[in-house]
């Protein structure tokens, strides 16, 4: 089976940053013997080809970006040599023209949700399904979608697509695991207190202030914690978010660092103890996956990572974002240090087991022999 993995986005992705998912699964097709090569968007650049050391080729096509979506005309004559394409985001407009117009199995692998917080995402569709959507009713009956979390794939199935299964995303430790022992992020964190983490953006939708509530409220009541944020932001916001964290570090509860290398957050999350994620809206949260990967308990807000990896035995989904009720959940797992142990373990496990792209690819192999199976 040749599989083509297209990639509509109007960016030029740098395939040397961390965790580009396309190359991560195709890697993991082709350790199965699937022969599997993604296209990228190439925007003004003529086309050209790159060939990974797995053997995968990454198109770079010419593209035209229309209002945040790309463009790129010589992929459909691409795509007569494969068996299966795969494209990204069902709104999308390359992914719609391959859904609804071309005679090819098409595979759509999809992330966002509807969520109050995403206004701009919400309105955007609302506008597609109204007007270019209604073009595609045959093809929602027979495309096949996977959805990187329940709450993703409920929001296919809720615009009508009926072949809709929840997989989630893929890990590749190779990227973290560098056998850095130490990093100034985890030297910075004490050796004799429990260690609340949090790696990220700092912006309005990672609700930094409530983390900085949570933080002052456990750190009140117990003083055997310590909590660290790594990250930073656009410059407003992070002037906004300030002064909170400058009186918790003056308390000595908090450390603040602004970056870091990604090969030094292994370190990181194997001295953490704690995850902390209230986000507001996050299409999976590749944080919950590295932080359970090494290790940690990861307590969230739901979102779509959330809802995929966590569940009573490796971590805590806290559906209402009220800081006392954040407190109690912390406090009580601490308290617990037994509990907490057995939580440790059990979300390695989870990812270690269920979500490496190499455990992954079976279930997109599957959905892809469905595909072609369906257009026989």
């Amino acid at each position: 089976m040749r599989v083509l993995i297209v990639r509509g986005f109007p960016e030029k992705l740098n395939l040397s940053g961390y965790n580009v998912q396309e190359t991560g699964l195709a890697a993991a097709l082709r350790r199965k013997g699937i022969v599997c090569d993604i296209v990228f968007f190439g925007g003004k650049e003529p086309d050209h080809v790159q060939e990974l050391a797995d053997g995968t080729k990454i198109y770079w096509l010419h593209g035209i970006n229309v209002v945040k979506n790309g463009i790129m005309p010589g992929v459909k004559r691409l795509a007569k040599a494969y068996n299966v394409i795969q494209v990204h985001e069902y709104d999308q407009l390359q992914s719609w023209l391959a859904y609804t117009f071309w005679k090819k199995p098409v595979v759509v692998y999809h992330g966002p949700y509807y969520d109050a917080f995403n206004r701009g995402y919400n309105a955007k569709c609302r506008v597609f399904d109204h007007s270019l959507l209604l073009f595609s009713s045959r093809a929602k009956r027979s495309v096949h979608c996977l959805a990187k979390s329940p709450l993703a794939a409920k929001f296919l199935q809720e615009k009508g697509f009926r072949h809709v299964l929840s997989v989630g995303v893929g890990f590749d430790a190779s990227a973290m695991d560098t056998g850095v022992e130490s990093s100034p992020v985890s030297d910075a964190m004490p050796d004799d207190k429990t260690n609340l983490f949090y790696v990220g953006k700092l912006e309005e939708r990672r609700n930094i202030p409530f983390l900085l509530e949570v933080i002052k409220k456990v750190s009140e009541q117990r003083e055997d914690l310590h909590a660290t944020i790594v990250g930073t932001g656009d410059a407003a916001y992070v002037a906004k978010v300030q002064p909170a964290m400058r009186r918790l570090e003056e308390r000595g509860v908090l450390t603040y660092i602004p970056k870091a290398q990604q090969r030094e957050l292994a370190a990181a999350y194997r001295k953490a103890d704690i995850f902390l994620f209230p986000t507001n809206y996050d299409i999976f949260g590749m944080v919950l996956l590295e932080a359970m990967y090494y290790g940690c308990v990861c307590i969230s807000s739901e979102n779509g990572g959330s809802t995929t990896l966590l569940h009573e035995n490796n971590g805590i989904v806290i559906r209402d974002l009220d800081a006392t009720s954040w407190t109690r959940r912390i406090l009580d797992l601490v308290k617990d240090p037994q509990r907490m142990q057995r939580m440790k373990e059990a979300a390695a496990a989870t990812v270690r087991d269920h979500f490496q792209w190499d455990a992954l690819a079976d279930q997109f192999i599957r959905t892809y022999e469905e595909a072609v199976g369906s257009r026989d």
